[in-house]
């Protein structure tokens, strides 16, 4: 119910004010999307259900916030069935963030993409909800699961406050007719920062036919603050990554591992440990995971 009609008036501005001030709402946000334990032998369910459940609320939610459509409130209600009921939640029962939580930030924040795929083409909708102007460029490429750019290009963007701006990129069409081999990778960028990148995937979760993930990881640091650095040779989609019998406090999680890059998360444990402790007790699950039995 917290999610679905009225309430997401509430939810949002919950979430946008952590998205500012996480500290002073954490409390708050524990109490109020806390959840009951998970059942025993359920845990591993729910962390690839989770993985699904993040990436359609995020999309939704920038669907609505991009295109202006007023049907927020019945998507999110669709979302709260029963069969999203241990997946929803941002926070598990011990107060930790899931992987929705991350993709919920990611989702309100000011600047945001929304890419929207065609028959022949694909739009790219850039909202600002900023107080500023916004200035700067946005780079769309195509890649095959192989880790390959198929195509790309790179497009001016000015945006002005509570406004959307669409790009369009044509001459995609021998792409898009086979969606399961393909992924839009978007890039939104200043001359000083990166403002977002992301991807998009063509086809569901559930059709891709995806490699296992060959993850390359490295933990970084000492005592109780690390990097943790990964890369792959072929994309992995909606990695999410876990450190069993740690609190662990991670400035980003729910990322693209994507090739010829290296994806950096930086963290903070509850307690001093090293970085072998940490290696022995990560676990990263993606888009590959789901539908599978993880063991």
């Amino acid at each position: 119910a917290f999610l679905s009609g009225g309430g997401y008036n509430l939810f949002s501005e919950y979430a946008e004010s952590f998205v500012k001030n996480e500290d002073e709402h954490s409390e708050m946000l524990a109490r109020a999307l806390r959840q009951m334990p998970y059942p025993i032998g359920m845990r591993e369910l729910a962390y690839a259900v989770s993985v699904t459940s993040a990436n359609t609320l995020s999309r939704s939610i920038r669907y609505e916030r991009c295109e202006d459509d007023g049907c927020t409130s019945a998507i999110l209600r669709q979302l709260n069935e029963m069969s999203f009921g241990f997946s929803s939640s941002v926070i598990d029962c011990n107060i930790s963030k899931k992987a929705t939580y991350y993709a919920l930030r990611s989702a309100f924040a000011p600047v945001v993409v929304n890419v929207t795929p065609c028959e022949d083409f694909v739009t790219l909708t850039v909202r600002n909800d900023s107080k500023k102007i916004y200035n700067g460029n946005i780079r769309v490429a195509i890649w095959n699961m192989s880790g390959r750019c198929m195509e790309e290009s790179s497009y001016p963007v000015t945006v002005y406050p509570s406004e959307s701006v669409r790009v369009s990129e044509s001459n995609l069409e021998k792409y898009l007719s086979s969606p399961k081999e393909y992924y839009v990778y978007y890039e939104l960028f200043t001359d000083k920062s990166i403002t977002e990148r992301g991807t998009h995937l063509l086809t569901e979760f559930k059709r891709l036919k995806l490699e296992k993930p060959n993850i390359k990881s490295e933990i970084l640091g000492f005592g109780k603050k690390y990097t943790l650095k990964l890369t792959a040779p072929a994309p992995v989609f909606a990695a999410y990554v876990d450190f069993a019998g740690f609190d662990v406090k991670m400035k980003s999680n729910f990322v693209d591992v994507l090739p010829e890059s290296t994806t950096a998360i930086e963290f903070e444990t509850d307690k001093v440990t090293t970085s072998i402790e940490l290696a022995s007790a990560m676990r990263i699950i993606s888009a590959y995971d789901v539908g599978r039995e993880v063991n």
